[in-house]
């Protein structure tokens, strides 16, 4: 298996790392993640009660999922969220406040710009006012 592109469009909220914990909490409640010991080759006992223990089953495999990132930060690196770049957004999108249609018409191009085990966020406009937060990522082995 190899990493895998994910993407989710979030309702803006000041806190952005509130709003991704609770991401990856309605992600763990959906079992909308990466789940190999679920396999007829890999019987588990019991299924994961937490996102931790989900994260541990699934070891260097990752979940291919927000759940494989920890923490929201100002810098990129290894299981963390961080803010696009301006320079970014304005490659990717010819906008510092890109909208939804920016967002939908440029999907899975951010992981350009990232390397496996990162993910990056952009806060999507509507008129001209926050609306919405899009992650995008690129996780799992």
């Amino acid at each position: 298996m190899t990493a895998t592109a994910w993407r989710y469009l979030i309702p803006y909220e000041s806190d952005i790392e509130a709003a991704v914990m609770r991401l990856k909490d309605k992600t763990f409640e959906r079992r909308a993640f990466f789940q190999p010991y679920l396999a007829p080759e890999h019987p588990l006992v019991q299924l994961p009660r937490t996102i931790e223990e989900a994260v541990a089953l699934t070891g260097e495999l990752g979940t291919h999922s927000v759940l494989d990132i920890e923490k929201v930060g100002v810098m990129p690196g290894f299981r963390v969220c961080s803010l696009l770049s301006a320079e970014i957004r304005m490659e990717v999108y010819g906008t510092l406040t890109p909208d939804r249609d920016d967002v939908d018409f440029h999907k899975f191009t951010l992981i350009n710009h990232m390397t496996n085990g990162q993910a990056r966020f952009v806060i999507v406009h509507k008129e001209d006012e926050p609306h919405q937060i899009y992650l995008e990522g690129l996780t799992g082995n």
